[in-house]
């Protein structure tokens, strides 16, 4: 299993890649209007695509906990109880939904995204476990972990938790199905009508949080997934809302984008520099430094985290000595173990994920760009 993760890892940061040039020059097609009413909707069609590629490389890298999350203080009660609407929709009529609540607050902390893809993948799962209709139920209460609870699972400590509960009464399932359930492309629907990437998905962001799941389950008597996530003590304040989209910001600064995959540098500068930027461009750490080094203004550094030679964190260090007032913004398709791995901390830094959008990548550099700012001389 943590082969076939390592080995999912390396594909989706690979796709993760293509997936945004392909997104970018997409948009770029209909920012400039370069195609015809019919060749819109073809294009709007494969945005789509990719944004569905998009979420599969996002399954890939949670199974193999190398997606890069970010954690807040959530209240999963709100967060499910917000859901309802959309769950009865996709379990449909024939299945009843009984949410219960605790009766006391109980925030985790989670990427709020992940858990709304595990959620939905787990009602997908009992809807289709209850062809002919059936009940499903989901309950949050806070609970005690002790150590001998969490001797059973390994990389889990004892203390507060929260665990979720989702109960349906369909078909249930076997001993050796139950052994293979969270294994990535194990599906029992037919052929084409599932990746077998959904519990593999919920299972890698269940762990990569810290928590661990459980089953009950038997032919005939139903299913019961209990995910466990570590308590948070207090919910916490929202950071303030970045730029929307009808404030995409441009500006006039000076730019080094460092990337050694040659289609997604082009798509970066040719999005820079359309929006007043100016842009300088290098293949690897070597070439960058010949601007660095240089006289000429260098406003923000753009770099790619894992580069052949001298990586972009060593490139960052390098580059912060000779020019310690511009900030630096990293590129990757990495996940927050990976990167802190490589020096980098997703809580610390500055930190663009791939599959990014135009928008993104305008709203990080001026958010970047504008806390240098911010931050007052000397700090």
């Amino acid at each position: 299993m943590e082969a076939v993760g390592q080995l999912a890892g390396g594909v989706a940061h690979d796709f993760r890649n293509q997936l945004t040039v392909i997104k970018g020059y997409g948009e770029m097609l209909l920012r400039y209007s370069q195609v015809t009413e019919e060749g819109r909707d073809k294009v709007d069609e494969i945005l789509k695509a990719a944004n569905r590629s998009a979420k599969f490389t996002g399954q890939l890298l949670a199974f193999s906990r190398k997606e890069l999350l970010n954690p807040t203080a959530v209240s999963i009660c709100k967060l499910v109880l917000d859901m309802t609407e959309a769950m009865k929709k996709m379990i449909g009529e024939d299945i009843e939904l009984s949410i219960l609540p605790c009766d006391r607050p109980c925030f985790v902390m989670l990427d709020p995204s992940m858990i709304h893809q595990a959620i939905l993948s787990l009602a997908a799962n009992a809807r289709d476990a209850m062809p002919n209709g059936g009940s499903l139920t989901i309950r949050i209460e806070p609970c005690e972990v002790d150590a001998a609870a969490a001797a059973r699972h390994p990389d889990t400590h004892p203390g507060r938790y929260v665990v979720m509960s989702v109960t349906d009464t369909g078909a249930g399932m076997d001993e050796q199905t139950r052994a293979r359930v969270f294994e990535p492309f194990f599906t029992t629907k037919e052929v084409g009508e599932g990746t077998g990437l959904g519990l593999s998905m919920v299972h890698g962001f269940v762990h990569q949080t810290g928590g661990f799941i459980e089953i009950d389950s038997e032919p005939g008597k139903g299913t019961t997934f209990r995910l466990y996530f570590s308590a948070a003590g207090s919910v916490v304040a929202s950071p303030p809302p970045g730029p929307g989209r009808e404030e995409t910001p441009g500006g006039t600064e000076t730019i080094l984008v460092v990337e050694d995959e040659e289609s997604l540098r082009r798509l970066v500068v040719v999005s820079l520099r359309e929006w007043g930027y100016t842009v300088l461009e290098a293949k690897d750490a070597q070439e960058a430094m010949q601007h660095i080094e240089s006289e000429g203004p260098i406003d923000i550094l753009i770099t790619d985290v894992v580069m052949p030679g001298t990586g972009g964190v060593e490139l960052a260090k390098r580059f912060r000595r000779l020019r310690p007032e511009a900030p630096v913004l990293y590129v990757s398709g990495y996940g927050a173990k990976d990167l802190s791995r490589r020096g980098v901390e997703h809580d610390q830094m500055d930190v663009l994920t791939k599959p990014f959008s135009h928008d993104d990548l305008l709203t990080a550099v001026r958010l970047a760009l504008d806390a240098k700012k911010r931050t007052p001389t000397g700090v």
